[in-house]
């Protein structure tokens, strides 16, 4: 026979081009050195035989040798028998490499069921992966003897995850057609991460490390895949952040179970995937798979990780899993610090997490986070409930803690944050923050589009401030400037607004960068400022400096830029200008201390310091009727030459500068007490910054020798505490050279 076609049954491929000895010898037939294919697998060496052609139940013997790709050989095992006798495994395999099969048949040509098989299967160098996002087996090298109704042996080696992987059969009762394996070996913690990053698009490939052992069981049971598998995890590493980091030598005692079975409603497989370790972490997943349907397999999962090992949260999460219609993760850790999180995220942002949300258009993700001390930056939240939604449009959710409570969204299509707190207490944060210079700048990374930022609190409270606080803010992307389109801090008797920019020149990092070798790598924010109160001494209370002033109402505005965030607000790092504008204010009658710097103004100080007698002005504290001036901010000094205090019982005037950070002072200081109204009314001039103090003291009242004898000048020098005060005498009307000189060098 020459290139026959030969189908002897309905549930099995075609044999084609067939090459073949027949022979008929009266009611027995023989089929001799038969070549051909069977799909695309190459058959050779068959021989058969039919004993009795004519009995009422014809067998037909057939054995021989297939040989061809592992692919070729699955379809052949997909389009007849061999995929049920295989207990489905091959229904979605596939791989690469080459098979040979020696194969027997007895083949029941009337019913067709009642036939059996027997044969080897070999391996050479064969890729294996069973099935969509499985464990992919390489290099695989060994045999398989088996029969249509048991495995009687497996000697299988190959490697899996980089790692070197043993298969053999186990005994068991040949009459519960079980089929029992053993499996063993070890993984390489690199391609674990690599295979994990494939199925899930999370880039773990460069943060798991080391090997480690495990040993498994196998069980083959009508159409079913149960396999048990133990490790403990010991020297593998893990740099992932708390609570998911690992050292090699840590013992992480892991128990798991896959299970795949046929899919009851639909055609197709189901699976599940159980793993547990005994610090408190479990994952749940599962799948479903319709073979009918060209899409992926749908899937979900719960990740459970609890420090408490609490069986009740255990129990509740597991119930709710079968119902649930999204992924979910619960974390309860007494300290979680999301510091190493945020900079993961963004480390991973630029490998690739494009894929990330992809996982979301089938199956949402509830993100639930239970923490006592959650650590963000320097601040630290206590008992924290976080409750979120994770979409493929976004997410949103609502928090609480003993500091904050608040509800947020993001929405990924315009890219913005809105967050509303019904209170926010600053107090309670147990902040820990360094020194600028020390500290790292909350910085910005250039790759990565941050989202605009709306956030409204109701109850804002910082020391004893108290109010309403409203930001606006737009991160310009191509630009990689934010926005700050508008800051507003209120209550009811004081408001500030402010508006800027916070621009970065960037580095590596999402969100800190390192400042210690000099200012490449820093941000630099820039404010435009108006402060108005109808008192500034509640304002100053509000912050702990209390009892300095009474009254005091009026405007402080200026423009401030510092190197690092809006967050990096401090004296040491300040630069500016500050125009001051107080009205009907009085300074009271106390030590320096904590009001050293108010000291400065009030002068109560001077009469102990100087045997002049301002008693009469200065003993009871100094009121104003006004109070104004323009200080420039330097990095912890400020100057100005204008600064003036307009009061009742005198007009002081002063220039020079003040270190803020040593406390000390350089200030020259004009005094005029007041003697009548038209002197009040000069010093209502005298406070238009305009007007140069030095010439307008020579016109106005030095040629006048009364105002000349009652004006004293001095200069202060020194600390704060005990500063050095020094009365400067009159030079003669022609040759003036203290206040007119505007100098305090000397």
């Amino acid at each position: 026979v020459k290139n026959l076609d030969l189908m002897f049954s309905s549930k099995w491929p075609t044999a084609k081009k067939i090459d073949a000895e027949l022979e008929f010898n009266n009611k027995n037939f023989k089929l001799k050195n038969a070549t051909g294919f069977l799909d695309n697998t190459l058959l050779k060496n068959v021989s058969g035989e039919i004993k009795n052609i004519f009995s009422t139940k014809p067998r037909l013997l057939l054995s021989g040798d297939i040989k061809g790709s592992l692919n070729s050989f699955i379809q052949v095992s997909n389009n007849s028998p061999v995929k049920k006798w295989l207990w489905n495994i091959t229904e979605s395999a596939r791989g690469e490499g080459l098979l040979d099969l020696d194969l027997s048949l007895n083949l029941d040509l009337k019913n067709i069921k009642k036939s059996k098989s027997s044969g080897t299967l070999f391996f050479s160098e064969t890729d294996v992966l069973l099935s969509e996002d499985f464990l992919p087996i390489n290099n695989l090298f060994g045999e398989i003897i088996f029969s249509n109704k048991y495995i009687t042996n497996v000697d299988l080696k190959g490697k899996l995850l980089g790692g070197d992987l043993i298969i053999k059969n186990l005994p068991g009762d040949k009459n519960s057609r079980k089929v029992l394996l053993s499996a063993g070996g070890y993984v390489e913690g690199s391609e674990l991460g690599k295979w994990i990053n494939k199925v899930s698009k999370i880039p773990f490939s460069d943060l798991i490390n080391g090997k480690t052992g495990y040993t498994s069981n196998i069980m083959l049971h009508k159409k079913s895949i149960e396999i048990s598998f133990d490790s403990n995890l010991q020297g593998i590493s893990s740099n992932l952040p708390p609570p998911l980091n690992k050292k090699n030598d840590d013992v992480w005692n892991l128990q798991g179970v896959f299970s795949q079975f046929p899919n009851i409603k639909k055609s197709g497989w189901h699976r599940t995937w159980e793993f547990g370790t005994d610090n408190g972490m479990f994952l749940l997943i599962d799948q479903k798979k319709d073979s009918k349907s060209d899409e992926k397999a749908n899937s979900k999962f719960t990740l459970i990780i609890d420090e408490k090992k609490s069986k009740q949260t255990l129990a509740k999460n597991l119930a709710e899993f079968s119902r649930q219609p999204y992924n979910k993760i619960s974390i309860h850790k007494k300290e979680f610090d999301t510091d190493n999180w945020i900079s993961f995220f963004s480390n991973s942002a630029k490998k690739s997490f494009n894929g990330l949300f992809d996982n979301f258009e089938s199956n949402n993700l509830k993100f639930d986070l239970f923490s006592d001390e959650f650590k963000i930056h320097d601040y630290v939240f206590s008992q924290l409930n976080v409750r979120t939604m994770i979409t493929l449009n976004g997410w949103s959710g609502l928090f609480n803690s003993n500091e904050s409570t608040g509800v947020f969204n993001w929405i990924r299509e315009i890219n913005k944050l809105s967050l509303h707190l019904s209170h926010f207490y600053t107090e309670g944060l147990n902040q820990k923050r360094k020194d600028v210079n020390e500290k790292e700048y909350i910085s910005l990374n250039q790759n990565f589009n941050l989202p605009s930022v709306s956030l409204f609190i109701d109850d804002f409270k910082n020391s004893n401030f108290r109010g309403k606080f409203a930001i606006e803010a737009n991160y310009l992307y191509p630009k990689k400037v934010w926005d700050l389109e508008r800051i507003e801090i209120f209550s009811p008797t004081t408001r500030l607004e402010a508006s800027g920019f916070w621009s970065k020149e960037y580095k590596n990092n999402f969100f800190y960068s390192d400042s210690k070798n000099g200012n490449s790598n820093q941000s630099l924010t820039e404010v435009d400022f108006r402060l108005e109160t109808e008192n500034g001494a509640n304002l100053l209370k509000s912050f702990g400096y209390s009892g300095l002033l009474s009254g005091s109402g009026g405007i402080v505005s200026g423009q401030l830029n510092w190197h690092g965030s809006p967050l990096d607000f401090t004296i040491k790092n300040i630069t500016g200008d500050v125009s001051l504008d107080i009205q009907k204010g009085k300074f009271l009658k106390v030590e320096p201390g904590l009001a050293r710097l108010i000291g400065v103004l009030n002068l109560q100080s001077l009469p102990r310091r100087i045997k002049l007698d301002f008693q009469d002005i200065f003993s009871e504290g100094f009121s104003f009727d006004k109070l104004r001036g323009d200080v420039t901010l330097d990095k912890g000094l400020a100057k100005s030459e204008n600064l003036r205090v307009i009061g009742t019982q005198a007009s002081v005037f002063l220039e020079g500068s003040v270190e803020l950070l040593d406390q000390t002072q350089n200030m020259r200081v004009l005094v005029l007490p007041e003697i009548n109204a038209g002197l009040a009314s000069l010093g209502y001039v005298l406070v238009n910054p305009a007007v140069g103090l030095g010439s307008f003291l020579a016109q106005y009242i030095l040629r006048d020798p009364l105002r000349k004898i009652l004006a004293y000048e001095y200069r202060l020098k020194g600390s704060w505490d005990e500063p050095l005060v020094e009365q400067i005498k009159q030079r003669s009307q022609y040759n003036e050279s203290s206040i007119y000189t505007n100098t305090t060098e000397n």
